[in-house]
C-alpha cells in the first residue's frame, strides 16, 4: 500500500498541490481554507487562479505557513490519501466544505501523544514536499536585483589569464582592486566606510573607501561595500551590522541589508548561521568610536585518536561512517541519501543506521567525532546546516538543532562527542599530513567546502562558509538553488562540480537533456544529474578525440580556482592548499592545478609560493576520517 500511496502522491497528488501551496504562500489569503477551494474549482474548471480579496499582514511566508497553511493542507492532504480517489480535486473540495461547516473541536489538554502510523508518515512528507517544492518555485522567480551602472563601470575588470569556456567572468578581486584604484585617483573628498559584524565569539571589522554622497559614483560604493560585507559575514558570520561613515552612504548600505533589500537571504539565514533563530538581524548606524574591536577566538581541536571512535561525515550526497581503533582505520562505508527529504526522523534513521554498521566493528565506543556542512555551534548544535534544506524552520528547531547530540546518545550514551564543519575537517587533516599550519583546504565536491588552519594547527572559529561568496561579479553570471536564486556569481557555481557541470554543453560533452545545463532538473539542490554529467566529463577527457575541447572546461575551472584563492587571500594567510574533491580527480583535474598556479604567477605575484597539496587515496579514506574521529578528547 505505501508503493501505491507514494505513486499516487508523485503522480497525482503533487501535481495538484505544489502550485496551490504557491498560490497560497504568495497571496497569503486570510481564509486559507475558502481561497483553497476556490483555486481548486477553478483549476478543474480550467479557469484563471483566483484573486486574493483579504490577505494576513504582518506575518512572514515562514509564519503564515506555520500558522495558516500546514495545519490546513496536512488533513487535506490524509483525506485524499486515505483511499485513494480518481478524482482528487473533488474529493479535495468536499473536505474543505465539510471542514469549513463543521464544529470546531474542542482542545483536550489531557490527550495522550498518539504514536504516528505509517500513512501520517506519508501525509506529513507529502505536505513538507509541497510546501518546500512551492517554496523554491516562488523564489526562482524573484531574479536578483540588478548591478547600477556606475558599479558595471568600476567593479568589473578583465582577467589577464582568460576563462577560456566563460568569456566575461570578472573576478571579484580584480574589480575590487579596480575601485580602489579609482577612489585612490579621486583625492580628496574620499570618506571611509567602516562596519562590524559581532557574533558570540568574536567581531569582524573592515572599512571601505567611499566616493562622497551625491557623486555619480557612489552607487559603485554601495554596492561593493555590500558585496564585502557579504563575504565577511559567510567567513565568520554575524548577529548585527554596524555602519559608521558618510550619512547617506550608511543608509543605502542598511537598506541592502534589511527585510526586501538585496541581502534579505543572508539577514534571513544569519540568525539561524549563528544559533539565534528567535534573534532578528538588526542593523545599525554609529559613529566609528562606537564600533566594537575585530575579535577572534581560535579553536583547538584534538589531534589524537586513541581508544575506539565512531566518526561520520555528512555530506550533500552520502553519510560515510568510519570506524577508528588507536589511529588506525578498521571500518569505512559510504551510504547514499536523500538530503532534501522534509523529514528529520528519516535522517535521523538514516544517519544512526549507517552508523550502527560501525558500531559493530568496535568491542566498545569510548566518543564520537562528527563533520557536516553548514555552521555548527561549540555544542555540537546544527544551527544551521544545508544538509537539511527543506525541513520547516519551526521543525528544524525542534528535531534538527540538536540531532548530533541525539544520535550519539543512541548509539553510545554520554561519551564525549565533536562535530564540526565538513571544510575544517579537511584542514585539520592536511595539517597532520603536511606537518605545517596556515593551511586551506578545499573540497570540490557537490559544492565547494572550505576550512582553514592557523599557524599553530587550530582553527579561528570562522565559520567558512566560501562556497556562499560571490567570486564573479559579471551581472549575467549564474544564480544557485541554495541561495534561492538571490545571488548571481556565488562560489556554489564555480568551484564545486556545477562550476565543471554548467560548462559541459560548451566544451561539447555528450549528456542528456536532463543533465545538460541549463535544464530545470539541473537547476536544484539536488545533485544527482550533475554527478552522472561530471562522470561523462571525465570519460571525454580520457577520449583522445573529444580531449582538447574537453581540456577547456578544466582550464575554466582552473582560473576560477586561481583568481578565487587570490581572493581568499586577502583574508586568510595561506601557505598550503589541500584540494580534493571529485572534480580535482584524474588528469582534468591534474590540469586545473596549473591553470590555477599560473594565475596566481601571472596576476598575483606575492601568492604565486603557494604550494599546492591534492588528496591521495589514503588521505581520503583514512587522513580525514581520523582527523574527524581524533576532533572529541577522551579524559
Amino acid at each position: 500500500m505505501t508503493e501505491k500511496r507514494d505513486a499516487y502522491v508523485k503522480e497525482k497528488l503533487a501535481p495538484i498541490l505544489e502550485p496551490m501551496v504557491a498560490a497560497c504562500m504568495r497571496g497569503q489569503p486570510a481564509d486559507c481554507g475558502a481561497f483553497m477551494s476556490a483555486w481548486l474549482q477553478a483549476k478543474k474548471n480550467g479557469e484563471s487562479e483566483p484573486a486574493v480579496d483579504s490577505k494576513v499582514e504582518g506575518q512572514t511566508r515562514e509564519e503564515y505557513v506555520a500558522a495558516s497553511l500546514t495545519p490546513m493542507l496536512e488533513p487535506l492532504v490524509a483525506e485524499v490519501l486515505r483511499d485513494l480517489p480518481e478524482d482528487a480535486i473533488a474529493r479535495m473540495i468536499e473536505h474543505i466544505a465539510a471542514k469549513a461547516s463543521a464544529p470546531a473541536p474542542a482542545a483536550d489538554a489531557a490527550a495522550e501523544p498518539v504514536e504516528e502510523k505509517e500513512e501520517d508518515a506519508i501525509v506529513r512528507s507529502a505536505t513538507r514536499k509541497s510546501i518546500a517544492a512551492a517554496a523554491a518555485a516562488l523564489v526562482a522567480k524573484e531574479p536578483p536585483k540588478e548591478m547600477p551602472p556606475s558599479a558595471l563601470k568600476l567593479l568589473l575588470a578583465r582577467p589577464k589569464v582568460p576563462a577560456p569556456l566563460d568569456p566575461n567572468f570578472a573576478p571579484l578581486i580584480l574589480g575590487k582592486r579596480k575601485y580602489l584604484d579609482a577612489t585612490g585617483a579621486f583625492g580628496a573628498g574620499i570618506e571611509q566606510l567602516h562596519w562590524a559584524l559581532p557574533r558570540a565569539d568574536g567581531c569582524g571589522r573592515a572599512s571601505l573607501p567611499a566616493f562622497p554622497d551625491g557623486h555619480e559614483d557612489a552607487e559603485a560604493s554601495v554596492y561593493l561595500a555590500g558585496v564585502l560585507i557579504q563575504e565577511m559575514l559567510w567567513q565568520r558570520s554575524g548577529s548585527e551590522l554596524l555602519l559608521a561613515g558618510p550619512p547617506a552612504i550608511c543608509e543605502a548600505v542598511a537598506a541592502d541589508f534589511r527585510v526586501g533589500g538585496r541581502y534579505e537571504f543572508e539577514i534571513k539565514s544569519m540568525p539561524n548561521v549563528c544559533g539565534t533563530p528567535d534573534k532578528p538581524f538588526n542593523v545599525s548606524i554609529v559613529s566609528v568610536a562606537e564600533l566594537p574591536d575585530a575579535k577572534d577566538t581560535p579553536q583547538v581541536c584534538g589531534k589524537d585518536a586513541n581508544g575506539c571512535r565512531l566518526a561520520f561525515d555528512l555530506g550533500k550526497s552520502d553519510i560515510k561512517v568510519v570506524s577508528v581503533k588507536d589511529n588506525e582505520v578498521v571500518y569505512s562505508k559510504e551510504t547514499e541519501w536523500d538530503v532534501t527529504n522534509p523529514d528529520p526522523q528519516y535522517h535521523f534513521d538514516a544517519i544512526v543506521a549507517a552508523m550502527k554498521l560501525g558500531k559493530e566493528a568496535l568491542p566498545q565506543i569510548d566518543a564520537i567525532g562528527g563533520s557536516a556542512t553548514g555552521t555548527v555551534s561549540g555544542a555540537n548544535e546544527a544551527t544551521w546546516c544545508d544538509i537539511f534544506p527543506n525541513v520547516p524552520a519551526d521543525v528544524y528547531k525542534e528535531k534538527v538543532v540538536d540531532i548530533f547530540v541525539r544520535i550519539a546518545k543512541e548509539l553510545a550514551g554520554d561519551v564525549p562527542l565533536k562535530v564540526i564543519n565538513d571544510g575544517e575537517v579537511t584542514a585539520l587533516a592536511a595539517v597532520q599530513k603536511i606537518g605545517k599550519g596556515n593551511v586551506m583546504g578545499i573540497s570540490m565536491g557537490s559544492s565547494e567546502g572550505g576550512g582553514y588552519a592557523n599557524g599553530d594547527g587550530n582553527l579561528l572559529g570562522w565559520i567558512n562558509e566560501l562556497c556562499y561568496m560571490k567570486l564573479d561579479m559579471n551581472p549575467d553570471a549564474p544564480t544557485d538553488p541554495w541561495s534561492k536564486g538571490a545571488h548571481t556569481g556565488l562560489s556554489h557555481m564555480y568551484l564545486g562540480q556545477r562550476g565543471a557541470t554548467k560548462l559541459a554543453a560548451a566544451a561539447g560533452v555528450d549528456c542528456p537533456p536532463e543533465q545538460t545545463y541549463p535544464h530545470p532538473d539541473m537547476c536544484t539542490i539536488r545533485h544527482e544529474n550533475h554527478a552522472q554529467c561530471l562522470k561523462a566529463i571525465q570519460k571525454a577527457m580520457a577520449d583522445p578525440a573529444k580531449e582538447p575541447q574537453t581540456r577547456l572546461l578544466y582550464e575554466t575551472v582552473g582560473v576560477y580556482l586561481g583568481y578565487g584563492l587570490a581572493q581568499y587571500c586577502e583574508f586568510y594567510k595561506i601557505d598550503h592548499v589541500m584540494i580534493l574533491g571529485r572534480v580535482s580527480k584524474g588528469a582534468g583535474g591534474d590540469l586545473m592545478l596549473s591553470v590555477a598556479k599560473k594565475v596566481l604567477e601571472t596576476e598575483f605575484p606575492e601568492y604565486a609560493s603557494i604550494e599546492f597539496h591534492t588528496a591521495d587515496d589514503h588521505f581520503k579514506a583514512v587522513g580525514q576520517c581520523i582527523a574527524a574521529a581524533a576532533l572529541p578528547e577522551i579524559k
